[in-house]
């Protein structure tokens, strides 16, 4: 809590309450808080006739002309983060909080131009275009500002999912072509590979396309080729007769 704003409090409180004058010494002791507070009041108070006495010694103490220089310079020096998590119009407040605290204050104008060259430069062209006079006027344009820049923040997610779809609709007709090859691939390999390489290999491709399902056998342009060409040659007189001379009833 700023010194001055401390003693601008009290004093509300004590002519709200109706303190009497010899009475407004206690009140301002015993209103600070704090162990370097209460030390510093142990050792003045001795010295403390009356509530003007302590006001002086107590801004002399702890708004020094040291401390209002520091924050002179903050005043001219400092630049606005965003990662503060601060606004634009919560910097521009902080800073005018404090120099309102100065002795003595800087006009509005010069405040404005100090606090000015905190912001990026499309802010500070903002600000000289419109032609600023009051902190008033200068909070309404920075919070006019952000309401511009968090309308564009909420427009650039939206536009993220389109191109993610265009570029899924370009790349759509991609799975399908690798589906196809995936489907395609085992068939080759089961034509080129899973067929034994023999000298008989032809033979059995022969018999393959002779044999008719629908007669159980062979079709009527049979090949010449034996079924099986490593079986032992065929002897009618000693082996059974076969399912097909079964049917005909031979």
């Amino acid at each position: 809590m700023n010194p001055v704003f401390h003693i601008r409090r009290l004093e509300e409180f004590m002519d709200f309450r109706n303190v009497p004058q010899h009475l407004r010494l206690a009140v301002a002791c015993r209103s600070i808080v704090g162990q370097i507070g209460r030390q510093w009041v142990e050792a003045v108070s001795p010295n403390l006739r009356d509530y003007e006495s302590f006001k002086k010694g107590f801004l002399t103490n702890w708004w020094s002309k040291s401390r209002q220089s520091s924050v002179r310079c903050a005043i001219y020096q400092a630049k606005y983060d965003r990662r503060s998590n601060l606004s634009l119009s919560a910097h521009f407040l902080k800073y005018a909080t404090m120099a309102s605290y100065l002795d003595p204050r800087p006009s509005d104008a010069d405040l404005i131009e100090a606090i000015k060259s905190h912001f990026p430069i499309t802010v500070q062209r903002a600000m000289l275009t419109s032609q600023l006079h009051t902190v008033e006027e200068t909070l309404d344009l920075l919070k006019r500002i952000e309401i511009m820049e968090a309308s564009e923040s909420f427009q650039r997610p939206n536009a993220s999912p389109q191109s993610h779809h265009q570029n899924a609709s370009r790349q759509g007709p991609n799975p399908p072509r690798n589906d196809h090859r995936g489907q395609t691939q085992p068939q080759v390999r089961q034509v080129q590979y899973q067929q034994p390489r023999s000298r008989s290999h032809g033979n059995r491709r022969r018999n393959y396309r002779n044999y008719d399902p629908r007669r159980g056998g062979e079709s009527s342009g049979g090949g010449s080729g034996p079924l099986n060409p490593n079986a032992s040659p065929f002897h009618g007189g000693q082996e059974p007769t076969n399912s097909n001379d079964q049917r005909t009833g031979n």
